[in-house]
Formats: structure tokens, sequence, C-alpha cells
């Protein structure tokens, strides 16, 4: 959506044909949390978007995190997260979740 909004060119369309998928509403369905990302879509994604390695683990681990079911997976996923962020000495100051906030992001 940001993408979309700094670049007219931009559409869903555009980038859905990138990651290969061939269901044009594919990537909208994601966005608006009416589909579930497999993945195999996850790493589609990731690599239309240009993902490093370690971007690419912190994009599949956060999207695990939002599509967990449970209470336990939930925390899996949250720890997780914040050991690939304090892994990554480049960008662990901008990423790690702050506890108290997990809350709110398990919603």
């Amino acid at each position: 959506t940001e993408k979309k909004a700094g670049t007219p060119s931009f559409s869903y369309q555009k980038f859905t044909e990138k990651c290969g998928f061939k269901n044009k509403s594919f990537l909208h369905q994601i966005i608006h949390t009416k589909k579930q990302i497999s993945k195999s879509s996850i790493y589609a994604i990731s690599k239309a978007l240009g993902h490093t390695k370690s971007e690419a683990l912190f994009f599949d681990t956060l999207v695990s995190f939002n599509q967990a079911r449970t209470l336990d997976e939930k925390n899996h996923f949250f720890n997780q997260l914040n050991i690939l962020c304090t892994s990554n000495k480049k960008s662990s100051a901008n990423c790690e979740v702050a506890k108290e906030h997990f809350e709110y992001y398990s919603i």
C-alpha cells in the first residue's frame, strides 16, 4: 500500500505478476487478511521484494507469527522474531518487539 501511494505505476497486479502468482487478486486478499500465505508464497514474495537471506527469514517468521492460531505458536514465533532481531546487529535497535506490545500484535 505504501509503495502503491508513492509510485503511481505500481499495482497489486504488477507485483502479483512479479511474484509469479496466477490469481491477480492474491496479494490484495493477503493484505486485507482474506487469505493466508503458504511457505512457497512467502518465498515468492520475499524474492520479488529482493530480500536478503536474513530479511527473508525474518519475513517468514513474521508471517508465521501473524498466522499462528494458538498462544503457544504466537509465543514461539514472537521469541524467534526477537532472536532474529538481536542476532542482526545492524538493525536490532529498530527491530526488537517490546514484550508489552505482544498482546497488541497477537490480536
